[in-house]
């Protein structure tokens, strides 16, 4: 008999998302109440060497120290999958399921100034709807990059 990841076994109480749009506003709420074993629900783990308890205690989500960057930031300290107050960009198929789910954020400055944060995450697409991938990337993709 084998033995299996415990990541690689789809927990009955999983939860998929409907769209990347909904994940974003979804993801956002739980960040904010500090809903971890909800929002680790949310997340697919298979093959990723990620342990649940990681997500299900905050750790994976939270910055042990709070991160240099703007003053709302710091505040916040998510490192995972963003910091609340990202809206929906867009969304892009990467491949085998996956898409990555762009977000944008503007804070305006004051006389005009309108400065953007950019930020993405991963999901999986599945029978069932949409998982969160606990994987980190950028914004900026190989195909922006070429594209510039």
């Amino acid at each position: 008999m084998d033995i299996m990841d415990e990541n690689d076994i789809k927990s009955e109480a999983a939860l998929y998302f409907e769209t990347p749009a909904q994940a974003v506003e979804t993801i956002s709420r739980l960040l904010v109440a500090s809903d971890w074993k909800k929002l680790s629900a949310y997340y697919d783990l298979s093959d990723s060497g990620v342990k649940r308890e990681e997500l299900e205690s905050g750790r994976f989500f939270k910055y042990k120290e709070a991160p240099l960057g703007p003053h709302f930031m710091r505040q916040v300290a998510i490192k995972h999958p963003f910091s609340p107050g990202y809206e929906y960009e867009r969304h892009s198929h990467e491949g085998g399921g996956k898409i990555r789910v762009y977000l944008v954020m503007e804070i305006d400055q004051g006389g005009g100034m309108i400065q953007k944060s950019l930020a993405a995450f991963m999901m999986i697409e599945t029978d069932g709807g949409y998982q969160i991938l606990p994987e980190r990337v950028s914004y900026f993709d190989e195909k922006y990059l070429d594209n510039r």
